[in-house]
């Protein structure tokens, strides 16, 4: 055919392609972040802190020269409680919704089992 080009397609159909792995791809990394977050734990001996999650986190406590606690007791379901723990090393925030971890959470905190904040 004299320089008409046939198409069995639309001339853009290589493009949805490029939409659908344009938008599955954040999706799915939305959703490995959402399992990790599901997978995680969060262990506090008499040493340290340890966190896994996507990138582990660790920090002893000889390390640590500041701790504050950021919990809202009565709106956990939009605030996650979590600690942001400041060492020589730089900050860290350890998050967690297990009542025991937070317990050991304001325990750090506050040096008390029960505060009263």
């Amino acid at each position: 055919m004299l320089g008409v080009k046939v198409y069995l397609g639309s001339p853009n159909s290589h493009m949805r392609w490029e939409l659908y792995i344009g938008a599955l791809l954040p999706i799915g990394v939305c959703f490995l972040g959402y399992v990790g977050i599901l997978k995680s734990t969060t262990t506090i001996t008499h040493e340290k802190i340890v966190q896994s999650w996507i990138f582990p986190k660790t920090v002893y406590l000889k390390d640590i020269s500041q701790i504050k606690l950021i919990h809202m007791p009565h709106f956990e379901w939009v605030v996650i409680p979590r600690v942001i723990v400041r060492s020589k090393h730089g900050v860290q925030v350890f998050q967690t919704a297990h009542p025991d971890v937070l317990a050991a959470f304001k325990l750090l905190a506050y040096g008390i089992k029960n505060p009263e904040r």
